[in-house]
């Protein structure tokens, strides 16, 4: 049941909605791909430093100085797998360029239809894919400031209902103010153009007795843009008991939704493990987060748990390697 009521919601809120809460389609591109970011309750912005920052902030892989890479994979609500992979190359010319891909698969959906007397039956099972593959470029301009750009094709399927593609960017930049290990960042995602499905479909109209079909083409959808804004700073560096706590604050202001806020905390007790927790305010459901890094050298293994209230809670994990 679940699946079949998810599957109207993402086929017809974003062709037939009026309102901006749930008018935009690809909701996909505002699924979390990071356990980092996740774990710290979704304020990552300003902390954001790793390869998985061109999933968030394309400016934050300025600050990587050698070959790194990034993959991720997440459950998601009705059965939805959630993977991802980001390789960034530093020393680059004009900055350090990435090359990012993410997607989601949902199978299992149950089709139906009218026949020609006008009873519903089944047309078999279909699924629900979609993916953004881009690259990006990021560098600092000054020692304090940095910034990137990122540029994504977008390509959602419904199964054999319809399909729709787009381009979009995203842009964001990063700012160490002087004081107390304070920086500052922002981030845009998704701008770009509507997506417009395929081909066209039936729309059956009752009269009394009589049914009548008209053919109608798909309307074209909004991306989900989203504006983020943070503030992060480290309260203790290298020290004797805690290596690091880093504390960080965001808000997050999409176009299809309410804006919300969130607050996280990163800390490195020893060498070897980091711990993450945060919470994610004003969403309809759930906010919690929280998450862990088992760090072996050159590689970091991370794990977060995500509260969904009512929906089934996510699990993401991620690998991080760098040369």
């Amino acid at each position: 049941m679940l699946k079949k009521l998810l599957i109207i919601a993402l086929m017809s809120a974003p062709l037939y909605s009026q309102v901006p809460v749930g008018s935009a389609g690809a909701k996909f591109l505002s699924i979390s791909v990071t356990p980092r970011a996740s774990g710290m309750g979704d304020a990552f912005v300003a902390v954001a430093n790793d390869p998985s920052s061109i999933f968030w902030n394309p400016a934050g892989i300025a600050h990587l100085r050698q070959f790194a890479f990034f993959t991720s994979y997440s459950n998601w609500i009705a059965d939805g797998r959630v993977p991802a992979f980001a390789v960034i190359f530093p020393k680059y010319p004009i900055g350090t360029f990435s090359v990012f891909a993410s997607g989601i698969y949902m199978g299992g959906f149950e089709g139906v239809a009218f026949d020609e007397n006008h009873n519903i039956v089944e047309t078999g099972t279909f699924s629900y894919s979609a993916m953004q593959l881009g690259f990006g470029v990021s560098r600092f301009y000054t020692d304090k400031f940095a910034a990137g750009v990122a540029v994504k094709f977008i390509d959602e399927n419904l199964g054999n209902v319809t399909s729709a593609y787009s381009v979009a960017i995203d842009a964001g930049t990063y700012f160490y103010t002087g004081f107390k290990d304070i920086r500052v960042a922002m981030s845009l995602q998704n701008l770009g153009a509507d997506m417009s499905p395929k081909g066209e479909y039936d729309l059956w109209i009752m009269k009394g007795s009589q049914v009548t079909t008209e053919k109608r083409k798909y309307q074209s959808y909004s991306l989900p843009l989203t504006f983020r804004l943070g503030l992060a700073r480290d309260f203790i560096k290298n020290g004797n008991k805690i290596k690091r706590l880093t504390g960080s604050v965001e808000i997050i202001n999409p176009k299809d939704n309410r804006e919300s806020f969130a607050i996280g905390f990163e800390m490195q007790p020893v060498e070897i493990l980091t711990l993450r927790a945060g919470y994610h305010f004003n969403l309809d459901e759930g906010g919690f987060g929280a998450g862990a890094s088992f760090n072996l050298g050159n590689k970091r293994f991370d794990i977060s748990y995500n509260d969904f209230g009512h929906l089934p809670d996510v699990v993401r994990l991620g690998i991080v390697f760098a040369k």
